[in-house]
């Protein structure tokens, strides 16, 4: 796993085919573990006004694999903001549970990328989702609940979420947003169990779109061509699924066209 800082700025534009690449900062919202904030935006060719997508890494931090998800997301016409949690707060990986930041301070500094991505004028403000793997799929949970924070006004100025194998116990019955879950049957980090049990019920209280797809035999790190065939990381096993990857590719361009490609009413 390489964090951002030991890539360096000029690779990771290269990285990042298509669009304009640049690095932001920003304050988070966070009150606990207040901080500046970097993040890398990129966009589609035109003038927009476009859709925008937050993107928040893994545990182990800044990777390539979030930085080709968001070069897929500006072919398809959407701004990217890839939030970096850890270098501001001198951590290159919190796998071990190093804290800060919890998954809710991750959150709240989405929140934080949320406002500074509304004030780009090639932006359309009132289309902006939220997407995380693992622990960032954590805090994209916690952003998609409906409990009443300070912030719950900016918190809610998202339009949708989506969680890759995330740590379900960040998932509650009250959904604000339409959420996407994308889960491993064989997932040995972040089980699928109680996500699956707590989408049904959400689902049900609240009306809110949960869209739920459990990847049979797939496990954590599915969508990631860097783990390749399988490896063991702190005891779990990391596996890329091509079948999977490209199936969630799909169901997140629908998601995200059902959700973000109209202003909200």
């Amino acid at each position: 796993m390489t964090p951002w800082r030991a890539v360096g700025i000029p690779a990771i534009i290269v990285m990042l085919v298509g669009g304009c690449a640049t690095q932001a900062h920003f304050p988070s919202a966070s009150r606990t573990s207040p901080v500046t904030l970097s993040a890398l935006v990129s966009r589609p060719e035109g003038t927009g006004p476009f859709p925008a997508m937050i993107l928040l890494p893994a545990c182990g931090g800044l990777e390539q694999h979030q930085l080709t998800w968001a070069s897929w997301l500006n072919r398809r016409g959407y701004v990217t903001l890839v939030v970096d949690s850890l270098s501001p707060r001198s951590r290159s990986n919190v796998c071990r549970g190093e804290r800060p930041p919890s998954p809710m301070e991750v959150g709240e500094d989405a929140v934080g990328a949320l406002a500074y991505v509304r004030s780009l004028p090639y932006v359309a403000g009132d289309r902006v989702g939220v997407m995380g793997w693992s622990f960032g799929a954590g805090a994209a949970l916690w952003i998609a609940g409906a409990q009443p924070t300070e912030a719950a006004n900016a918190r809610h100025g998202f339009r949708a979420a989506i969680a890759f194998y995330p740590p379900c116990g960040m998932f509650g019955w009250e959904i604000a947003v339409p959420v996407l879950l994308l889960l491993a049957e064989k997932d040995d980090w972040t089980p699928p169990g109680w996500c699956v049990s707590v989408a049904e019920t959400a689902k049900a209280r609240r009306g809110v779109e949960v869209e739920l797809k459990v990847y049979p035999s797939a496990a954590h790190g599915f969508d990631n061509t860097n783990f390749g065939g399988g490896r063991s990381y702190l005891g779990h096993v990391l596996r890329y699924d091509g079948s999977a990857a490209k199936d969630a590719e799909q169901r997140v361009e629908g998601f995200l066209l059902r959700h973000l490609s109209a202003p909200a009413h």
